[in-house]
């Protein structure tokens, strides 16, 4: 996977000398690795490949959980999907959408159309975590709690092997579409707010 990293979200903009920050081939650490492009400067990012949620599940989970982490830091992203018909996109509605879609029920440019920061977030507290969903029409909000339960939620934004966590938080989770699939893999859907858009929780 290479990514190449510029400094604005316009690509016409980018295409004036000094707007390319450089290219990446490989992201150990997405979490880690969106953050620190964020302070360096960067506000877009181009995958030259496509995430391919058919081929290997270790390599979508990272591709996706990068392209959430970007979203979460308002990057624009230059990306392709590629999925088979169990997908419905609007699970993913809430991350930056793809350029090009493929092999997904639906329309592209009803993403595109709906596609809105803070679609989907969540911060913790302590013991909780509190959600707000905005994918499927209306406000959902939701509060999962329990000693472990940030904790738990840390592993899942980075994905991790089905098994690893308690069956009865995986289910729960997964029926209210906020954990998404790759194979055997599990990860995190919604994005850690930073910036949080009303004054309250309620509103």
């Amino acid at each position: 996977m290479q990514l190449t990293l510029w400094r604005d979200h316009d690509p016409v903009v980018n295409a004036e000398p000094g707007m390319g920050l450089g290219t990446v081939n490989a992201i150990p650490e997405p979490v880690a690795a969106a953050a620190a492009w964020y302070r360096r400067g960067v506000r877009m990012v181009a995958f030259t490949d496509p995430v391919d949620l058919t081929g290997d599940p270790a390599q979508a989970v990272a591709r996706l959980v990068l392209i959430r982490e970007l979203t979460a830091h308002g990057m624009a992203i230059d990306w392709a999907l590629h999925a088979d018909e169990d997908l419905s996109w609007r699970d993913l509605s809430h991350l930056y959408p793809p350029t090009s879609m493929s092999g997904v029920p639906g329309d592209l440019l009803d993403w595109q159309a709906a596609f809105r920061l803070c679609r989907c977030v969540h911060r913790f507290g302590p013991g909780f975590v509190q959600i707000r969903d905005r994918r499927f029409g209306g406000l959902r909000r939701t509060t999962v709690k329990g000693p472990d339960c940030p904790r738990d939620i840390e592993t899942l934004m980075r994905g991790s092997p089905e098994g690893e966590l308690e069956e009865p938080l995986v289910r729960d989770l997964t029926d209210r579409r906020l954990v998404g699939r790759a194979g055997t893999l599990l990860w995190w859907l919604p994005y850690r707010v930073r910036r949080w858009p009303v004054p309250a929780w309620q509103a």
